[in-house]
């Protein structure tokens, strides 16, 4: 069964800047878009996180790689000239970032309990991306629907609704399936029927984060495993094809493999939508 596998949820954020959008940022709000950097400075904790701008109210998500947290919501967003803040209520504790915008990077202090941690970010595009991301080769779906990235030593097979990309020792499994639906629950839940028809572990969170320009809603499902795995479901609506991501993988094999995983998110292209990007003056 597909639950001998798990997977690290944070790679969903990644997924978001599906079909090469390195920002959500309006030309006009230096603040909005995807950073990436560490909270600490003696064992520094990864994070990424989504600054939103839409019909002038700010929102956001931050993954937290480390404890296996994706796209929990930010609270409180406020940004006012060079000063930059927000919470994230969604921890044990609540994380309070104050920071200020400058040269292009995000830095300031944390407050966590009794604590009080610096943190960096800089902007994701400009962060250099390690040698193990590089893909050997592409895939692109013989219907024109969407190519994704197949990292060096992977391997890609196709089944008869639905592509899996697996990793050298088959402990890692992210499966493509799309299909006209438009609502997206419906859409992962008729993706599970196609690839693991006795698929029914229960859900644990649904989250729906904030789409990118271009994509009109995205859905995350989040369901119970066993002891050490997580498996999930995400999902984004283009002109009525749904684009769903079915992730399974063993925990220690996604550390070691994350830059790969995310190569493949990250690198995940909804064709159509990049044909009006290119038309578009």
């Amino acid at each position: 069964m597909i639950l001998r596998w798990c997977k690290r949820v944070w790679w969903l954020s990644a997924l978001f800047m599906v079909a090469g959008s390195a920002t959500l940022a309006q030309a006009d709000d230096e603040a909005a878009g995807r950073w990436q950097g560490a909270v600490g400075t003696v064992e520094p904790l990864d994070v990424v996180v989504e600054l939103v701008l839409v019909d002038g109210a700010w929102s956001g998500t931050i993954a937290i790689p480390a404890t296996a947290e994706v796209a929990l919501a930010l609270t409180d967003v406020t940004v006012e000239e060079d000063a930059v803040g927000f919470v994230v209520a969604d921890l044990a504790r609540p994380a309070a970032f104050d920071g200020t915008l400058s040269d292009g990077a995000i830095s300031g202090t944390v407050a966590y309990g009794e604590e009080e941690l610096p943190f960096a970010l800089a902007r994701a595009e400009e962060a250099a991306a390690p040698a193990a991301t590089a893909p050997a080769d592409a895939y692109e779906d013989p219907g024109g629907v969407f190519s994704v990235p197949v990292p060096t030593g992977w391997t890609l097979r196709e089944g008869a609704h639905h592509v899996v990309l697996e990793d050298p020792d088959d402990a890692i499994r992210l499966i493509v399936v799309t299909l006209e639906q438009q609502a997206l629950a419906e859409a992962i839940e008729a993706a599970w029927e196609r690839v693991e028809p006795t698929f029914a572990a229960a859900v644990d969170e649904v989250i729906e984060p904030p789409a990118r320009p271009g994509v009109e809603e995205m859905l995350v499902i989040r369901y119970d495993a066993e002891p050490g795995l997580i498996v999930q479901a995400i999902a984004q609506l283009h002109e009525g094809v749904a684009h769903v991501f079915l992730v399974a993988a063993e925990r220690e094999a996604a550390q070691r493999r994350d830059a790969e995983i995310d190569a493949v998110l990250t690198g995940y292209r909804i064709l159509a939508l990049e044909e009006v990007d290119v038309d578009e003056p």
